[in-house]
This record gives structure tokens, sequence and C-alpha cells, in this order.
């Protein structure tokens, strides 16, 4: 049985695949997949709720805006 690989949304400058937020002084970082669900979420216990207009930040560039904005990998 093959299982698909999880899609996970990109970066529309850089193409990373990590983001951040800022939540009660703790940075949280997570992946977002084309659900807007949050994947790879560290710290693991951060209870965290996005939806298209939630702002993150690139992890590896200066990039920032709603997770609306973020690429789908051809």
């Amino acid at each position: 049985m093959n299982i698909p690989e999880k899609v996970l949304l990109r970066c529309p400058v850089c193409g990373a695949e990590a983001f951040y937020v800022e939540k009660e002084g703790v940075t949280v970082s997570f992946s977002v997949n084309e659900a807007y669900g949050v994947e790879d979420l560290s710290p693991e216990d951060a209870a965290l709720v996005l939806n298209s207009d939630t702002e993150v930040y690139c992890t590896v560039c200066s990039w920032h805006g709603a997770i609306r904005e973020l690429e789908r990998p051809e």
C-alpha cells in the first residue's frame, strides 16, 4: 500500500516549508499542509490554531504574511 506524501505549503519567496509565530512570548515553529493544518509543531505541546488569515513568518527568509499567500508545490 502506497501512503501519499503529505503536501506542505511553501514560502512564496524562497520555497521554505517551515514557518513560525510568536504566541504568548514563545516562538512556535511548524509547517502548514494544504488544509491549513499544522504539521511538525515545535514545541509539540503548543496549542496552535491556524486559519487563512493567520500571519506567519518564514524561518529562512524575511517573508511574512497570511497563510493564504503560501504556495502549493508544483
